[in-house]
């Protein structure tokens, strides 16, 4: 009898994957999900034609602001920035006492999803690498008598305001966010204080 051997082997990449468990039954290599299969892309803009934050996932850049006596619209591109078939939950910000908002998706010939998207209800139908579909904003200031109590956001003299933000997760992978901001502003907000002259800042 010879005493057992233990023979050098060969440490191949190969090795590793197999003696990691990282080998299928059908001998195709299973690797973990790349970061990005599942990354939706949010952009927000005015029109549809001039959009922010292409690209850019929860970046504070990613917000617009419009200045309005009445109504305001604006309007959100959900695009599907990842490799594979995804969809989309979105949710928007609500009113308050001064603004009303609704929320419609134009690609289901302008449904009202509003109820949907503020309780974070809302998802998209499948969405492929680069396909995207638009979510229009519409806000319209309260007259005053139709107003109930509580406090405005941000409220400067003789103007209100009001930050409507829009998020979005992957279906499949909920880490995976981006989020936009319309800043909706009516009336005459605070000015900064200018610097008395010869005072330092």
């Amino acid at each position: 009898h010879h005493p057992l051997r233990f023979h050098r082997m060969k440490k191949s990449p190969f090795f590793f994957l197999a003696f990691a468990g990282l080998i299928t039954g059908a001998g195709a290599l299973a690797l973990p999900a790349s970061a990005a299969d599942y990354q939706p892309d949010l952009l927000v803009g005015e029109t549809r034609e001039s959009l922010k934050g292409n690209d850019r996932y929860l970046s504070g850049n990613q917000k617009i602001k419009i200045e309005s006596n009445g109504s305001a619209k604006f309007f959100v591109r959900v695009e599907n920035d990842g490799d594979l078939t995804d969809q989309v939950r979105l949710r928007g910000r609500k009113g308050n006492r001064h603004f009303d908002v609704d929320y419609f998706d134009e690609s289901n010939g302008d449904a009202n999803i509003t109820a949907q998207l503020i309780r974070g209800q809302f998802v998209t139908g499948d969405l492929a690498n680069g396909e995207s579909l638009f979510i229009r904003g519409e806000v319209d200031f309260k007259p005053k008598e139709h107003r109930g109590k509580g406090k405005g956001q941000g409220r400067g003299k003789g103007g209100k305001r009001r930050h409507f933000k829009v998020s979005g997760a992957s279906a499949n992978d909920p880490a995976a966010r981006d989020i936009v901001r319309a800043f909706v502003a009516t009336g005459k907000g605070k000015k900064p204080k200018k610097d008395k002259p010869g005072k330092k800042s």
